[in-house]
């Protein structure tokens, strides 16, 4: 989860020069999306390492945790109210926010509009972070890359009014 709030870190940070409250707006509702996401995985992972265990027997945890879940279902809708809005238009708003900056390169940022289609529409979570992947790598790269062009040569030059013969000395400058 770190990485996620951090890669909306990036994006708003590359965004919000030439389009600020699409940056923000899209940090936003990135973050809440985040939030909601970090909170259920967060419910979701000790139910899921104690039916790993082996010790505790599977339908007595199954009953527990329904249980749970029906007597918590406002905070349930909550979080998936949090998540899935959040993360779809977050991710839909951070990436025409990435288009109108320039500051990444717009196949990149259509990778992302695919990954929420392919992920949230279509429900094909693994080719959906394989595209996301390589957006992130190819915006990363091109992020890294872009201040490395041909550097002109340096070319010696002396200091104005200096020439071979007053820097060794034989005639004095001004004269």
């Amino acid at each position: 989860m770190p990485f996620l709030f951090g890669t909306v870190l990036v994006y708003v940070l590359l965004s919000r020069k030439r389009s600020p409250r699409l940056a923000y707006a899209g940090g936003i509702l990135l973050g809440c999306g985040f939030f909601g996401l970090s909170a259920i995985l967060g419910s979701e992972i000790p139910v899921s390492r104690l039916a790993q265990n082996g010790g505790i027997d599977l339908a007595a945890l199954a009953n527990v945790s329904d249980d749970t879940l029906i007597s918590s279902a406002a905070p349930s809708i909550v979080l998936a109210l949090l998540f899935f809005p959040g993360a779809v238009f977050g991710l839909l708003t951070m990436a025409v926010a990435l288009w109108c900056s320039r500051a990444v390169p717009r196949g990149a940022v259509i990778l992302i509009a695919a990954f929420v289609i392919l992920d949230f529409g279509l429900q094909l979570a693994v080719p959906a972070h394989l595209i996301l992947a390589a957006a992130a790598f190819w915006m990363a790269s091109a992020v890294l890359l872009a201040g490395r062009g041909e550097l002109p040569e340096r070319v010696e030059q002396e200091p104005p009014g200096l020439d071979a013969r007053t820097m060794s000395g034989a005639v004095a400058p001004g004269s």
